[in-house]
């Protein structure tokens, strides 16, 4: 019993050690390591492709040979190739380690192991033969998945307007490792055929740089290129010669009182308010729109001690002189702010914090100052062309040609001052005040600029001043000429019209007011009773308006 034990022990212990492979003698069993000529069947990449080769002594025929492999350009298959060292015997006969030495000059003397070589086997490796369409897709798409200074949704809409209407019909079939100086001359040659601006086609263009630098290997760029600005013929941007309009006082005058007049009549109308807001503040329209009214407690979800970290909305303080930016309207969204520096206090002037006070008041706190009937913000597009062109139309700042097509909907054609608008206004802002010298580190700071220098960033504390920015704010005033006010049918301004004053044609200047027979009928009868008061011809429905538009509109001439 006790030998058959030890018997089985020692059975046991032998299968447990690793015997030699029967293909691999070298090898034990169980470890199989795939041959060269395996990994090439399959197409398998090596180390060799990145590090060099240092070949395979072999004896062919009567010679010694070294044997090393490599693959064309395009192909997926390893080839063998043999170069010979030295006879196996007889003259010119080497020793082992004049072979060893012999193989090596004749693999350098090949160009097996040169930089180019292997360079050019790493970027196939890497790219695979990648197109650009299809890197340009994982670059948009990494681009705004990083943690580390990732794009904006905004600035990912344009790439990818660059990309679908100018770039892949030129690039997008070309090999990444193809897209050179050469093909980028080709690509602002057709850009210029299209007449596009020269500040636009620099911008179309960096995006197949960034593109191309995308594709890395270790952290480092795959195809290194060297962009010659003037082989391409790349147009130079003149800053002159941009789009760059600002609004004077004059007509930002004209614009707000056209505004109000609009305002009177169509009390939806937010053009005057965000007008004021825009021109008056230096907002973008973005910000403006994401402004929501403050709620009592403020937000619950940030401390007090530091309130520009809040991330839940854009609001006025409950005197209306500091407004806190904190989001911005992307297509239907609240977003963050266009750049971090976005994220700021802009100081109210009182002239203007006065007329604030009294539209927010009565509104439901917690919801957007300007919104549509859903609660949703407003957009940018419909406010432009329903309300804001029309009224830049009237003053003379603005020539379109309106008209409707066969299915009815509405089309515009811009003659003269396309793109002027909102921008404009944030523009007139800051010349105003640089005008009255305000400092600049202030400027930036109510604009959502970025600061520059040392001293900017780190030393120039300008937000705790409180008492410093409202006299910079106060002194700077508006710029303006129009004295804001709230129109009669706002909300806010405390005054309610009748429910069917529409049908009752209590308009100034309607043909109801100066031609309806009822009214006439009323009006003899009040002076038939021998009224003494020189307003007792007046209606009580009309009477009810009095507050609204005055005395002399009311009265009948």
């Amino acid at each position: 019993m006790a030998l058959n034990q030890e018997a089985g022990s020692r059975n046991i212990a032998a299968s447990n050690e690793l015997q030699p492979h029967r293909c691999q003698p070298n090898q034990p069993r169980g470890i199989v390591v795939p041959t060269p000529e395996k990994r090439a069947e399959k197409g398998i990449g090596t180390m060799a492709q990145f590090s060099g080769q240092t070949g395979t002594l072999e004896k062919h025929r009567k010679n010694w040979t070294v044997v090393y492999r490599y693959r064309n350009p395009g192909e997926s298959t390893w080839k063998k190739k043999r170069l010979i060292i030295c006879p196996i015997s007889g003259p010119g006969a080497m020793g082992p380690l004049e072979r060893e030495r012999r193989k090596i000059a004749v693999l350098e003397q090949a160009g097996v192991n040169s930089q180019e070589t292997l360079q050019a086997q790493v970027d196939e490796h890497l790219s695979g033969y990648v197109t650009f369409q299809q890197q340009a897709e994982i670059w948009l798409k990494e681009s705004q998945t990083r943690n580390r200074n990732p794009i904006s949704e905004a600035t990912a809409s344009g790439y990818r307007s660059y990309l679908q209407h100018h770039l892949n019909p030129v690039l997008g079939e070309l090999p990444l490792s193809a897209v050179d100086n050469n093909a980028m001359k080709g690509l602002v040659k057709k850009l210029h055929d299209k007449k596009l601006a020269p500040k636009t086609i620099v911008e179309i263009v960096k995006v197949p740089k960034l593109v191309v630098a995308s594709l890395k290997a270790n952290g480092e760029e795959v195809y290194k290129r060297a962009w010659n600005h003037d082989y391409m013929d790349l147009p130079i941007v003149d800053p002159e010669d941009q789009n760059s309009e600002a609004w004077t006082p004059e007509q930002m005058t004209v614009i707000l009182d056209a505004a109000f007049e609009t305002a009177v009549k169509k009390p939806k109308n937010v053009v005057y308010w965000l007008s004021l807001i825009v021109g008056g503040l230096g907002l973008r329209i973005g910000e403006a729109l994401a402004i929501k009214v403050r709620d009592s407690v403020g937000c619950p979800h940030c401390k007090s001690l530091k309130p520009r970290k809040c991330q839940h909305g854009s609001a006025f303080s409950e005197d209306c002189r500091v407004l806190h930016v904190r989001q911005s309207v992307y297509g239907r969204k609240l977003k963050a702010p266009k750049t971090k520096n976005g994220i700021r206090d802009v100081d109210v002037p009182e002239s203007l914090a006065a007329i604030l006070r009294k539209y927010v008041a009565g509104k439901r706190p917690g919801t957007l100052l300007f919104k549509s009937r859903s609660g949703n913000p407003l957009q940018q597009r419909n406010i432009n062309r329903d309300w804001l062109h029309p009224i830049l139309e009237k003053v003379g700042l603005r020539k379109a040609e309106r008209w409707r097509d066969k299915n009815g909907r509405r089309r515009v054609r811009c003659l003269e001052g396309e793109g002027v608008a909102w921008h404009a206004m944030r523009r007139f802002r800051c010349t105003h005040l640089d005008t009255q010298l305000i400092p600049e580190s202030l400027i930036k700071i109510w604009l959502g600029h970025g600061k520059k220098g040392v001293t900017e960033q780190s030393y120039i504390k300008v937000m705790g001043r409180m008492d410093t920015r409202k006299t910079c704010v106060e002194n700077a005033g508006l710029g303006f000429s129009h004295v804001p006010h709230v129109s009669p049918m706002s909300p806010g301004s405390g005054l309610q019209p009748p429910r069917n004053y529409h049908r009752m044609g209590m308009i100034p200047g309607s043909s109801t007011v100066e031609h309806s027979a009822v009214n006439r009928r009323v009006a003899s009868s009040n002076l038939a009773r021998g009224a003494n008061s020189p307003y007792s011809s007046i209606s009580y429905r009309r009477r009810a308006l009095l507050p609204f538009f005055g005395w002399p509109n009311i009265i009948k001439t």
